[in-house]
């Protein structure tokens, strides 16, 4: 009302301004009846019509219309009035304070990749002068809205703005911005809008009252150093579930808190803990021993039980890759502890060596048929998450964890659960710009377990099987149901054909191979490393057959077998399930190919 009624002085009373003045020539020509039994109120206040030395003064009729002096009324609504008699220009100003923006708040929310903006709120002295701001002045540039930066960067687009007296909101398109350092720059947001200045970055915060709901803090066991983050449900809080989630790779969050694992977040939220109601413990595994970081975490727990906070019979534990097989080492320690485990993309092994001798570090997990048998009887349920396609943990090698413990006694959807995502499922519960059709060279996989076939990506965006599980509540809720010692099972001697033909000796080089060389500095897996590799081929130059190590496993050959069509090496055989398969086509093979000299030795057996 205010604005309107200042536009509307500012336009059209530049006549009244003589009949607020203190008399004069000017004054003198305007002729009109005046009116003594008009007065004037703002937003129902009387004022007090006064000239420029203040003495009162009346509306004028003129010709049947009323005239205000302008000063009066002016001042009544907050402005200043200056009279210019050489231009004859009646000048209103306001007394309103120049605009600043004291800080900036990114509100943030966990999404499948981790952080995600999704607006911003600038708190400032007064929004009276920047009323006028839409949509349209405001653009946050080369944003990302993908974990891997395999897209194109995008403009994100303010969607709503909103005022309160002191804070101006712009609700934007989520973006990531600790992923957002693209070909183009780093994200910048702008204002075309010169009223508003957004030379605020120093002062910028970030603000998730979720992920801010985690109290951080340390716990040491031995050598073994825990970074935690934990989660307490609202109300007394006594006696509840407790869901815990083991980060993979080195077991740090990439961003060092709790936006590296999202699914653990995800039962923070308000959708979450109205149905599901947690405790939920974030424990990053800093340094040290898997022995003494599985008792570090079991300590933890068990000061939550002694302390009436979680309910003993209703611990969960949840892992993703290297963290699937934390969590493995976990349930191995202690059977039963757990009431139920849910891994995601993580794997199995080959090998019946004891557990002392293959846990070198929690990334390793080839379980002996003893530690299988443990955690079959052990009372804890299992669930084992897999994305199909997923060239980093590849679904047969996860399977014969699965195989193991149904041949152990576990019974399929009751004791022991599959689930999969295709890479169409995948994309549907990210639910953001990060879906991708099947390319030209994508790569195509059958689950082992159900027969369903799907496509992959040669970027590898389908290991991490906990980002769209965060939006998948059938694993959620199928946690929360579990309770301890609800089944027995009975063993069986009969391995699935799965399991046996996993054993093939791949150290048996096939028949057709007649010659052998022996390179060095090959570029292999992970690409940009560097190995020694033992390359057999036939006498046509048309196989081949490939053999080394890597860090990953430093005392387990690898074999791989690729074909030469055309000048291009394609894999048709990975020992290790597809894990090098990318690297293989597209750095190992190439190089090889492009070798001008080779000293080829006769191969003999």
């Amino acid at each position: 009302m205010k604005r309107q009624l200042k536009q509307a002085l500012a336009g059209s009373l530049t006549l009244a301004m003589v009949l607020g003045a203190s008399g004069g020539a000017l004054a003198a020509q305007v002729q009109g009846t005046q009116a003594p039994g008009v007065s004037v109120t703002v937003d129902g206040k009387p004022v007090d019509l006064k000239d420029v030395n203040g003495n009162p003064v009346q509306p004028v009729i003129i010709d049947g219309t009323t005239y205000l002096p302008v000063r009066a009324v002016s001042e009544a609504n907050g402005l200043n009035v200056d009279w210019d008699g050489e231009s004859q220009e009646v000048k209103l100003t306001t007394n309103a304070q120049p605009l600043v923006i004291e800080s900036v708040v990114a509100n943030c929310t966990s999404e499948p990749y981790g952080k995600a903006i999704n607006s911003f709120t600038y708190y400032v002295n007064s929004t009276a002068s920047v009323l006028g701001l839409t949509t349209a002045d405001f653009k946050a540039t080369h944003c990302v809205y993908d974990g891997l930066e395999t897209h194109a960067p995008f403009d994100a687009n303010a969607v709503e703005i909103s005022f309160t007296d002191k804070t101006v909101t712009v609700k934007v398109e989520p973006f990531y911005p600790d992923m957002s350092f693209t070909r183009e720059g780093y994200w910048h947001l702008t204002c075309t809008n010169p009223a508003f200045n957004l030379d605020a970055g120093s002062t910028l915060v970030y603000r998730d009252p979720v992920v801010d709901a985690f109290e951080e803090f340390t716990h040491t066991s031995g050598d073994a150093l825990l970074d935690c983050y934990l989660y307490t449900p609202a109300g007394e809080a006594k006696n509840m579930p407790l869901v815990i989630f083991n980060s993979g790779g080195t077991g740090i969050s990439v961003t060092g808190d709790p936006y590296g694992a999202n699914f653990a977040v995800s039962f923070a939220k308000a959708e979450s803990q109205a149905s599901m109601p947690c405790y939920v413990l974030y424990p990053q595994r800093m340094e040290g021993s898997v022995d003494n970081l599985c008792a570090g975490v079991k300590e933890i727990v068990d000061n939550l039980i002694s302390e009436g906070k979680v309910d003993a019979n209703r611990v969960y534990m949840t892992g993703e890759s290297a963290g699937s097989m934390f969590t493995m080492n976990f349930v191995s320690r202690y059977p039963g502890f757990n009431t139920a485990i849910a891994i995601f993309n993580g794997g199995g092994g080959y090998e019946d060596a004891p557990l002392e001798e293959t846990m070198k570090v929690d990334a390793e997990s080839p379980f002996s048929d003893a530690e299988m048998k443990q955690l079959a009887e052990s009372g804890t349920k299992v669930m084992l998450v897999q994305s199909l396609g997923d060239t980093t943990s590849y679904p047969v090698k996860y399977a014969t964890t699965y195989q193991k413990l149904v041949n152990y006694g576990m019974e399929p959807d009751v004791d022991i659960l599959w689930h999969y995502y295709t890479a169409d499922k995948f994309n549907a519960l990210l639910n953001d710009r990060t879906y991708w059709e099947p390319v030209a060279d994508a790569g195509y996989v059958t689950d082992p377990i159900t027969g369903v076939k799907t496509y992959y990506y040669p970027e590898g965006k389908l290991h991490n099987s906990s980002y769209p599980a965060a939006n998948d509540n059938f694993i959620k809720t199928w946690l929360m149901d579990q309770r301890k010692n609800e089944y027995e099972v009975e063993f069986t001697e009969n391995y699935s054909a799965q399991y046996v033909a996993a054993h093939t000796d791949y150290s048996v080089i096939p028949e057709r191979y007649t010659r052998m060389a022996v390179l060095e500095d090959v570029p292999c897996v992970p690409a940009g490393q560097k190995s020694t590799v033992t390359v057999y081929t036939d006498d046509a130059g048309e196989f081949y057959y490939l053999a080394f190590m890597t860090f990953f496993q430093p005392d387990t050959m690898q074999y791989v077998e690729a074909i030469a069509v055309n000048g291009v090496g394609h894999v048709v055989m990975d020992c290790s399930g597809t894990w090098w398969t990318n690297d293989i086509n597209f750095s190992t093979m190439p190089h090889i190919l492009a070798l001008e000299t080779i000293d080829w030795q006769p191969y003999e057996r």
